[in-house]
């Protein structure tokens, strides 16, 4: 059976890379299954990583050695063909359906209104020929912020779907809000499908020779893009410490790492003392490699947590102590993460990684079921 995903597998996001990847490769694994990532970008989408360089002109090279690596990984994934670029998706949509028997969206926010716009190629219009299932999509859309007309279409679209899995508990409720006939699933993010990880006191081993650390300098790797976060730490911990930054660089760090390719971030995630990081697949990355972490959402304030990725996921596995909210943070706050890092003690997040993996089975169970009808 042949499966094409449509998801974000161009972002120049080093989460959006892996995400794709580990999801095209997860169902590939499957027995008498093909799957590739079906390579269609919206046209606005591919304009914003052409003009992010001009934006921090300092750092104008490090985005350029960033951008250029992603563009030669991408073409290196399991790819359709030759790259569409298109806003106006209704003929595309159109052409690649007859090519799958199966067309998966998703992972991650594909159908986040706010910002990619509705509908969109990846609510899947009515004419699709294929079967039609989403995988760990995210919208994170309160019910009550859609128009009646918008919820009415979005009741039309989802009931058109074979099967809905969703990542967070927020666009479950909007899915299931706006239709009486179908039940969303929770499906873990790809990043969680993820199989290429190094032995930990290796990769530790690795980053230190890469940073030149020696002794017992704790490594910090921080994924940010407020300066101030390694300002308050190094505050309480002295500068007997290395900050890295692995997502955007900060003038402040001791070392910037923002060109490394989607698997040496993974690896220095897993060598890293710590990791600090408003960024989700970062956080996901950290607990699956059992990397101590906090993450800070930079959120205007905790009563909007519902709307939070960070917050959802650390809330089903328990780990919400692990959570702040950057407007709220106090000095005790960033106490309490300076002495974790100071610490450094031992974690294990492994049966928390094995439940989210279970949730892949309930997907695996039903593209089994949709192929043999």
């Amino acid at each position: 059976m042949k499966v094409g995903v449509l998801t974000y597998h161009r972002s120049h996001n080093y989460g959006a890379y892996l995400q794709a990847y580990s999801l095209s490769h997860a169902i590939n694994a499957i027995e008498g299954f093909e799957c590739e990532l079906i390579n269609y970008n919206l046209e606005s989408e591919d304009e914003i990583y052409k003009k992010r360089k001009y934006k921090r002109p300092i750092y104008y090279f490090e985005y350029f050695k960033q951008d250029k690596m992603f563009e030669r990984l991408q073409s290196e994934q399991l790819l359709s063909g030759d790259l569409i670029l298109d806003n106006d998706y209704t003929g595309t949509l159109e052409k690649i359906s007859k090519d799958y028997d199966v067309l998966v969206v998703g992972s991650d926010e594909i159908w986040r209104i706010a910002t990619r716009g509705f509908p969109n190629i990846y609510w899947l219009p009515l004419n699709t020929k294929a079967k039609k299932m989403s995988y760990a999509a995210s919208g994170r859309m309160k019910i009550d912020n859609l128009s009646t007309d918008v919820r009415t279409k979005l009741g039309e679209l989802y009931s058109d779907f074979d099967y809905i899995g969703v990542r967070d508990s927020l666009t479950k409720k909007m899915v299931e809000g706006v239709t009486d006939n179908i039940q969303a699933e929770i499906n873990c993010d790809p990043a969680f499908l993820y199989d290429r990880f190094g032995r930990k006191s290796e990769l530790k081993q690795k980053l230190r020779e890469r940073l030149k650390v020696e002794g017992d300098k704790k490594i910090v790797a921080v994924m940010y893009d407020r300066p101030n976060i390694i300002t308050r730490l190094r505050k309480i911990l002295g500068k007997d410490y290395c900050f890295v930054c692995i997502a955007r660089p900060m003038w402040n760090a001791d070392r910037n790492l923002t060109a490394v390719t989607p698997f040496e971030w993974v690896d220095i995630i897993g060598g890293a003392d710590y990791l600090v990081s408003s960024y989700f697949h970062g956080m996901v990355f950290a607990i699956n490699q059992n990397t101590p972490f906090s993450v800070i959402d930079r959120r205007a304030n905790k009563s909007n947590c519902e709307t939070s990725k960070l917050y959802d996921l650390l809330g089903r596995i328990d780990l919400l102590d692990k959570y702040y909210c950057a407007s709220d943070m106090s000095e005790k706050d960033y106490e309490i993460i300076a002495n974790e890092i100071k610490e450094g003690q031992e974690v294990d997040f492994s049966s928390a990684v094995e439940l989210q993996r279970k949730t892949f089975d309930n997907f695996v169970g039903k593209i089994k079921e949709l192929c043999d009808e």
